[in-house]
């Protein structure tokens, strides 16, 4: 269940400050990373085991990437991506999201500041809030029909997101559970769905 927030311009300031700070100082690797992202519940350094293309992935669940590649393709069998898997990866341009995932974690793609687009597979049910927060680049996102549940902002402050595309009717989106603010601080104004617009509250 989503469970709505009111998103004051003090509060929206004060999340915009905090992306700035962070973005000024490179993501570190390593056990500084769990200060970095301030997250008690950030899992400690020596309990993360990485493949050689930077992934740490257990029971299909991708808990971080620590690469820094600028295209990343998530290895098919992932059926989720873990809450700040991604968060300021700043060199990340585009992803490619297998059809195997159904969720995206709150906070997974946080700051990552040069992401261009994202194509989220059908099969996906579920995004979590802020899952996109601070995607400074991200001019479009395509989100498909068998979404469910979308959290609190989970496109804020993506100041060049001008389209955000839903692959089913706008009947099917307003069936979708929404947390509020979906893009605060962004452009868009409506989802196009396939048989017209919906504005956006």
């Amino acid at each position: 269940m989503c469970m709505r927030f009111e998103l004051t311009p003090e509060r929206l300031h004060q999340i915009e400050a905090k992306l700035q700070r962070r973005l000024r100082h490179p993501r570190p690797k390593g056990p500084a990373l769990r200060n970095y992202l301030d997250d008690e519940d950030e899992p400690s350094h020596d309990e993360l085991k990485y493949d050689d293309k930077g992934f740490c992935i257990e029971d299909g669940r991708l808990l971080r990437y620590n690469g820094d590649d600028d295209a990343v393709s998530i290895p098919e069998g992932v059926t989720e991506i873990g809450s700040r898997a991604f968060s300021y990866c700043t060199a990340l341009a585009s992803v490619t999201i297998p059809d195997s995932v159904a969720k995206i974690g709150y906070n997974a793609f946080e700051g990552c500041a040069s992401l261009k687009s994202v194509t989220i597979p059908e099969g996906v049910t579920e995004i979590g809030s802020g899952a996109f927060l601070g995607c400074l680049a991200l001019a479009s996102a395509s989100i498909p029909a068998s979404v469910t549940s979308i959290g609190n902002g989970a496109f804020i402050v993506c100041k060049s997101l001008a389209e955000i595309r839903y692959e089913g009717t706008t009947e099917q989106w307003k069936a979708v559970e929404k947390g509020g603010d979906l893009n605060a601080g962004g452009p868009a104004q409506q989802v196009t769905c396939t048989d017209g617009n919906v504005e956006l509250e």
